[in-house]
């Protein structure tokens, strides 16, 4: 369980680097590699918008909204399409929080589609931002 811990936290500090590094998917922005019958890694990284920010806007509503989208990203992780999804520690007023799903797709619209259906942004619970990833190191269970 301390290996597969480390793993995860040295995975996530590669993402926070890579995050601080790189700039928001954009049409400039070129597209990522795709082989032969291999789909793309994607990342999208996600942050509460201001008003969520605050405990105190927090309604059964947005509880709803949230839960809708872990079940959603459970879902994926079912049907093999998301490869890892998680949060930050922090509380919901620090800054510095924020959550990610890597995740595999056809192409940067099918991405982009994925992302844009997620109920936390679909409710602006959330933003979110769409990288292309390439994935360097992952335990194998």
């Amino acid at each position: 369980m301390k290996k597969i811990t480390t793993t995860i936290l040295g995975l996530l500090l590669v993402v926070i680097t890579a995050y601080g590094q790189s700039a928001p998917q954009t049409e400039q922005t070129p597209k990522p590699k795709q082989t032969a019958n291999k789909q793309s890694k994607f990342i999208y990284v996600l942050k509460l918008t201001p008003t969520y920010q605050n405990e105190a806007n927090w309604t059964d509503e947005t509880r709803k909204i949230v839960t809708a989208h872990f079940n959603q990203l459970k879902k994926l992780k079912e049907d093999g399409q998301v490869i890892l999804a998680g949060k930050t520690d922090y509380t919901k007023d620090n800054p510095a929080n924020f959550g990610i799903v890597i995740f595999n797709a056809e192409n940067l619209e099918a991405a982009k589609k994925l992302m844009n259906s997620d109920p936390a942004v679909m409710q602006n619970v959330m933003t979110a931002e769409l990288h292309p990833f390439s994935l360097a190191l992952l335990i194998n269970e």
